[in-house]
């Protein structure tokens, strides 16, 4: 016993080294576990507020401890936290309000910058009109650097763990995760310039949409991994409107009940995605990507990801699609468009392949079309693309309801199966423009010439027969 009440004793003692001396008359409370050392003043809190409101501007804050209530920050401050034996430093909300709220707005303030670095974010709810349980930007440009925002809610409104209001956030090797949001962004609800650097987000959910990240303004990801987040639309990522950029990341494991459960793009939303991996998601259309907007797709792989009704890895509806040196594999629907399903919208294939793609019913690797009256027509041009191994009970490789375009030197549609046209069903009434190095007549999967006229070259194989080589055969 006396051993131990030794131990205790020294480690109080070695907190009270590590943030000096803790004086009644700047708010301080040992028994709190919150110090506040300002570098510049050499006086150390016991309270953050109390220390911020003290601080000068460009100030720098060490905090050690676990520090609890709300802080405002209207000035250029530093927030560094420093590991003790009583374990990392901790800004906590106990589930009363929210944590950080960084108000630049409140003195025009725009060239200012608040940064945190290794610090815990936690246990904040913000629910008072803003949303942004753990933080809550403003305007000015906002730094996390090596920190974790964690256990947040926005309650009712937007960005359980983080709100961008106004102004910028730059993530960098941070992570946001199990935070909730009863509208929009459970991890981020990004409204201004909003970038991540070797960050990640996951495990967070939204009712509404964005799981992870809701994006209305501009938002940039790098070298990061999105994961395991849940939402009505956009389990991962949806960018209603403004810009997305994903590079060198990876989008897996998310799930929406409705559209995109990795990605959602929305009508006035543009989304560019380069040398990422977009896998393991699901959704009920749409189970890697959804798009509305415009999406270009380049040097990325879409892969296992499962739609319970359509387009197992892209969904394009109404959109622009561009598919540019890239992988859509190993993706399944229960009904159409295993691989990629374009409705009413526009996709341009170049240097890519579509492979082991499986649908239910129509479209094994591509649906271009939709049976669906009224609707704006689908147009869609493979260029020195394949489309092979893919299966459905209609069309294998591609069923067309719309406008199809072979272009290029090396189009191939191989080893595709299905009960009907195992490689390309053209459908009645739907035209197949372009000129196709060899290959046979077209007709019908079960050999009656379609309605309208066509030229150029494609695959319809007979009934139960795979097309077995590159290029194209009946």
């Amino acid at each position: 016993m006396k051993a131990r009440l030794l131990l205790q004793m020294g480690t109080v003692a070695a907190m009270l080294v590590l943030a000096g001396p803790v004086s009644a008359s700047t708010g301080g409370n040992a028994s709190s576990g919150c110090f506040v050392r300002d570098t510049l003043a050499g006086v150390t809190y016991g309270s953050l507020q109390v220390a911020v409101a003290a601080a000068v501007p460009n100030d720098t804050l060490l905090v050690s401890g676990k520090c609890v209530g709300s802080t405002t920050i209207t000035t250029s401050l530093t927030l560094r936290g420093v590991r003790s034996r009583f374990g990392p430093a901790t800004l906590d909300g106990e589930g009363t309000g929210r944590v950080l709220h960084v108000n630049f707005f409140a003195s025009a303030r725009h060239g200012f910058t608040f940064t945190v670095d290794n610090l815990t974010i936690t246990h904040g709810f913000g629910e008072d009109g803003n949303g942004g349980g753990g933080l809550l930007v403003q305007g000015g440009t906002t730094v996390l650097r090596n920190s974790l925002v964690t256990g947040n809610s926005a309650g009712g409104l937007g960005g359980g763990g983080i709100q961008v209001g106004g102004g910028a956030l730059t993530l960098i090797n941070t992570i946001v995760s199990d935070n909730t949001a009863g509208d929009v962004g459970g991890g981020i609800d990004g409204g201004g310039d909003v970038r991540l650097v070797s960050s990640t987000v996951r495990g967070n959910t939204a009712t509404g949409i964005g799981g992870g990240l809701f994006g209305h303004g501009t938002l940039i990801i790098r070298n990061s991994t999105v994961s395991g987040n849940k939402a009505a639309q956009g389990g991962g990522i949806d960018v209603g409107t403004g810009s997305l950029t994903l590079k060198n990341a990876t989008v897996r494991q998310n799930s929406a009940t409705h559209y995109g459960g990795g990605i959602s793009v929305g009508l006035d939303g543009t989304a560019t995605v380069t040398n990422t991996t977009v896998s393991g998601n699901r959704a009920l259309v749409g189970g890697g990507v959804a798009t509305r907007g415009h999406l270009t797709v380049r040097d990325s792989t879409v892969g296992g990801n499962v739609a319970a009704a359509n387009s197992g890895g892209i969904d394009n509806y109404v959109g622009t699609l561009s598919v540019l040196n890239s992988k859509v594999d190993g993706n399944t629907a229960a009904v159409s468009a295993g691989g990629i399903g374009n409705s009413s919208g526009t996709l341009t294939m170049t240097g890519s392949w579509v492979l082991g793609n499986v649908a239910g019913v129509n479209g094994g690797g591509i649906l271009n079309g939709a049976s669906v009256v009224n609707l704006p027509p689908s147009t869609m041009t493979i260029t020195d693309s394949k489309v092979s191994f893919n299966r459905a009970a209609n069309g294998g490789g591609i069923a067309n309801f719309g406008t199809l375009t072979f272009a290029g030197q090396f189009p191939t549609v191989g080893g595709n199966q299905a009960t009907t046209g195992g490689g390309v069903l053209q459908l009645v009434s739907s035209p197949v423009a372009g000129s196709v190095t060899g290959g046979c007549p077209p007709t019908l999967g079960l050999g009656v010439p379609p309605s309208t006229t066509t030229t150029g070259f494609v695959t319809y194989d007979p009934p139960n027969t795979p097309d077995d080589y590159a290029g194209f055969n009946c």
